[in-house]
């Protein structure tokens, strides 16, 4: 049966055989990738994983051209029993007046709201 010689064999022959060219060519091709890095971008959006026709995007373009709302930043408040303690709602007060001196935040667009539905009871 003859040995038949396959073309990945001669292949790595060469490479092993001529380590310089390997060097230049691979170099060259390292550089030719490099020249186009100061155009790489980063989006960090999670809108950029969606379609620009995801029909939750189109809907949010919507809203957002109809009624002028932004992102929104929530910033949460957790305790054991309530928050409705005097020292908890001078905390509540105090970051929400915080939050309202950073730059491009509205002040008027500031909503409180105490989302505690699930833990009110009563006893009897």
């Amino acid at each position: 049966m003859p040995l038949t010689i396959l073309p990945s064999r001669s292949f790595f022959r060469w490479i092993v055989n001529h380590p310089k060219r390997v060097i230049i060519v691979s170099l060259l091709l390292m550089v030719s990738m490099l020249v186009f890095i100061p155009q790489l971008g980063k989006d960090t959006r999670a809108d950029a994983f969606l379609a620009d026709d995801n029909p939750a995007l189109v809907y949010r373009g919507k809203v957002k051209d109809l009624f002028g709302l932004s992102d929104p930043l929530v910033i949460a408040v957790v305790s054991d029993r309530t928050i409705f303690t005097p020292e908890a709602l001078n905390f509540v007060k105090a970051v929400t007046e915080a939050v309202a001196l950073v730059d491009n935040i509205d002040p008027e667009g500031i909503i409180l709201k105490t989302a505690v539905e699930h833990r009110i009871w009563a006893e009897r």
